[in-house]
């Protein structure tokens, strides 16, 4: 991370933070809670910074966790670490990572591989049916300048994979949410942006944590929300079976003094995922001591529980991902606080 960078995002918070109104009356973990019904034992282990998470009401093919835990750092340092997405994303299952430059170029993804079960899926794809999600003109488009007679197909593979990708990147930094997805993988065509404003719908905690992130998420058309930083993440990451390819839109606020929102979008996936939503909240704690209230609510869409088996497998899959939040939020309190004395003692 760098200083001049965190500087410069502490002025715009600072110009936010001039602008923004009071905090609303409800602490955070009790906005939270709302949804979440955490129980007095839940909130008391995450006060002993144990973590705590539970599984949301959802419709059928989404995941909904919320976890919350304190963190013995300050908030502005707690923000900072976070918006190091280099830095927060280490974690078991993350392959690869990179942020995209503002504008996007073809070096950012330099570092992107494609798995070869995902370059066999593109040499079979067809539109309707296709192992990796893409939209229908890239399948169609893919049809007409892949040679995979030739012994470098693999490479024109990737090269083609990363080039759709950045042009993507870039219709949504300009066009905002109407230039999402709309998936040809499947014989019903998906739209990730109706995934989305489904998933911003039942996200009610945001809507009174920060109503005006909500709102931005909502209504993005390209831009910047006042105050507020933005940036793109790509990653490669181990969902199940098959490692994943994403790209992530992270909005990161500070509506006042004790207050910092960040929303990570989900825009794209190449497998299982049709929309997510990441939500960090942080606030300092009523008593103002050197410490950070951390909550965290995650919704996924995810098509792998559609069908006539995925009740069954939804109730695993959220008993596990209740399981992986209140795991993930442990292991970033000890990182966060160890990174945090690190810096006290120098």
């Amino acid at each position: 991370m760098k200083n001049g960078t965190t500087l410069a995002w502490m002025c715009g918070a600072a110009l936010s933070v001039a602008l923004a109104g009071t905090p609303p009356e409800a602490g955070l973990w009790e906005v939270v809670s709302r949804e979440a019904g955490f129980t007095a034992k839940d909130l008391a282990a995450g006060e002993r910074g144990r973590g705590a998470a539970r599984a949301l009401e959802s419709p059928s093919a989404v995941i909904a966790i919320a976890g919350i835990v304190k963190v013995k750092a300050p908030l502005d340092f707690v923000a900072g670490r976070l918006r190091d997405v280099e830095w927060y994303k280490k974690a078991p299952g993350v392959m690869e990572v990179g942020r995209f430059s503002d504008p996007p170029v073809m070096e950012d993804l330099a570092r992107l591989r494609l798995d070869r079960s995902d370059v066999a899926a593109m040499k079979r794809c067809r539109v309707g049916a296709c192992a990796i999600k893409l939209p229908a003109e890239t399948i169609e488009k893919m049809g007409r300048e892949i040679d995979w007679t030739r012994a470098d197909a693999r490479q024109q593979a990737e090269e083609f994979f990363r080039t759709e990708l950045l042009e993507y990147v870039k219709r949504y930094l300009v066009g905002g949410n109407r230039e999402l997805a709309v998936y040809g993988d499947k014989a019903q065509a998906t739209s990730s942006l109706v995934r989305l404003e489904a998933i911003l719908e039942g996200s009610k905690c945001l809507g009174e944590f920060e109503p005006a992130l909500l709102d931005y998420l909502r209504d993005y058309g390209g831009g910047r929300m006042a105050g507020a930083e933005d940036f793109l993440y790509w990653s490669r990451e181990k969902h199940g079976g098959k490692p994943v390819i994403s790209v992530t839109h992270v909005t990161l606020c500070r509506p006042d003094l004790v207050r910092v929102a960040m929303a990570s979008k989900q825009i794209y996936a190449s497998h299982y995922f049709v929309g997510s939503l990441g939500l960090t909240m942080l606030e300092t704690p009523p008593d103002k001591e050197e410490a950070t209230r951390m909550a965290y609510v995650n919704r996924s869409w995810l098509d792998m529980l559609g069908g006539f088996f995925g009740g069954a497998a939804r109730g695993e899959v959220s008993r596990r991902a209740v399981s992986a939040v209140q795991k993930n939020l442990e292991r970033m309190r000890k990182r966060i606080e160890e990174s945090w004395r690190k810096q006290e003692s120098r």
